[in-house]
């Protein structure tokens, strides 16, 4: 019957009639089973590379879904089929592994299987540097399972969990997060899989500080991070090991992120914070936000660099609401900056607010005073940076306030802790720091050096008199 349903020529019209199959971008288990029947009564077939760049007949089987049955036959026909190489572009190689994680369209037990054959495979990256984890957490059809994910994990090399990839350093883990259909059984996996150094964990794109203030925000192209409730329980075991926390929120779900938010204050060993996309709308929204963030200031001595950017939409019939809620947020940031004496840099980028702000000048009028005020006593600060409209449009420190704040953080930056501590410093530290002023290019005009040095000669004439005098 079935010589009738596909009646078979000789080897080069098989080897011809595969090539087709492969060519097609159509996969279904009329082409699946087309294949293995040509296989049959082929069999030399299996081990042979066809015309389409990347497909030999165990790939194609696995892009279209190949149960474990279909997987075993191919390799008693050709047992070297499962380690069996694809070239790709500019030299890149993957395995049959690395397919079957990525299509995701596979039986729960093949990829066990084709650990088992090929351990080696779980080790080797792709064109984007991204490992078969990497690959079966992004499952975009179903939720990765336990059994799938230890299998990798057993045969990885330890850190496997927090490899990057080239496209927005993603990592096992945060893809695990990010995923929907991720099931709560395997994020305990891999939450019980980390090393004890894990340390940092980015949550939907990554941000950066480049050396003029201007922030530099990367976005996933096709999702945001969905958080749901039950993943920010997940979300919330790992918080306290966390030293770099960076997260991307505008598909959280609202309870997931105040439960989120719970839980920075009790994050001692924070270093570095992030939250990018951050929605400002109304009292409700931002009470969370004040009470989180005052406390963590309040209570986290680790804390050096804090970066909030914010939506909030710029609607005339609710321009006294919006205007009261940015005015008491940033009140509670600075309430929460004075009992803080840790961080180093503060960057605020607040989208679709910049029309508001002209209107208010709530910056030039009260912000950057309380922000000098707070800086006599504060010697941590050293950089802080505030952007209002498009990313990236930061003008920077301007005006009498701005100038002054920026004078009071480049003394902290120089060395005005140390120079209060009268009793402590030596004539060599205060020729080395003040050489350091000197030497300096970030500060490229002469009499902002001399301010600098004349700033931190303030702090303590009784140290620099009683040196001059010696």
């Amino acid at each position: 019957m079935d010589r009738l349903l596909f009646p078979i020529g000789t080897t080069w019209k098989a080897r011809r009639e595969l090539d087709a199959l492969f060519s097609n971008v159509e996969r279904s288990a009329a082409t699946s089973q087309r294949c293995l029947h040509l296989l049959r009564e082929h069999p030399s077939l299996a081990k042979q590379r066809h015309q389409h760049w990347l497909h030999c007949p165990l790939s194609f089987l696995l892009e279209s879904g190949a149960d474990l049955p279909s997987v075993m036959e191919v390799y008693a026909m050709y047992p070297p089929a499962l380690s069996q190489r694809v070239t790709l572009r500019q030299s890149c190689t993957i395995f049959p592994l690395h397919v079957a994680c990525e299509q995701g369209r596979v039986a729960q037990d093949v990829i066990p299987f084709l650990v088992q054959q090929c351990p080696r495979a779980t080790r080797q990256r792709n064109w984007h540097k991204e490992s078969p984890l990497h690959l079966i957490l992004r499952n975009p059809h179903r939720s990765a399972s336990v059994a799938e994910v230890q299998a990798l994990l057993d045969h990885s090399h330890d850190g496997a969990i927090q490899e990057e990839t080239s496209m927005h350093r993603a990592t096992p883990l945060s893809i695990a997060f990010q995923n929907e259909h991720t099931s709560e059984e395997v994020m305990n996996v891999l939450i019980q899989r980390l090393p004890t150094d894990f340390t940092k964990l980015e949550l939907g794109g990554t941000s950066t500080i480049r050396n003029n203030g201007v922030i530099s925000l990367s976005r996933p192209s096709h999702r945001h991070a969905r958080m749901s409730l039950k993943r920010a329980h997940a979300l919330c075991k790992i918080l306290p090991r966390l030293k770099v926390f960076h997260c991307l929120v505008p598909d959280w779900d609202p309870d997931a992120f105040d439960t989120v938010l719970e839980n920075l204050p009790s994050l001692f060993q924070l270093e570095e914070l992030t939250m990018t996309m951050v929605h400002l709308d109304d009292d409700e929204d931002a009470t969370p936000l004040m009470t989180a963030f005052r406390r963590l200031l309040e209570h986290t001595n680790n804390l050096r660099l804090l970066l909030l950017e914010f939506t909030v939409p710029y609607q005339k019939e609710k321009f006294e609401l919006k205007s009261r809620v940015i005015r008491a947020f940033l009140e509670q940031l600075l309430d929460g900056l004075r009992q803080n004496d840790s961080l180093v840099e503060l960057h605020l980028y607040y989208g679709g607010v910049k029309k508001a702000m002209n209107e208010l000048s709530y910056f030039t009028k009260e912000f950057w005073p309380s922000l000098c005020r707070l800086l006599e006593t504060n010697t941590t600060l050293k950089q802080a940076t505030v952007s209002l409209g498009k990313q990236g449009d930061s003008k920077g420190i301007i005006g009498a306030e701005e100038q002054r704040a920026r004078f009071l953080m480049n003394l902290n930056q120089y060395g005005r802790c140390r120079f209060r501590n009268a009793s402590s410093v030596t004539g060599r530290e205060v020729a080395s720091m003040l050489d350091a002023v000197n030497q300096s290019s970030d500060l490229s005009i002469g009499n902002d050096k001399l301010d600098a040095i004349y700033g931190l000669l303030s702090q303590a004439p009784v140290v620099w008199s009683s040196i001059a005098l010696r």
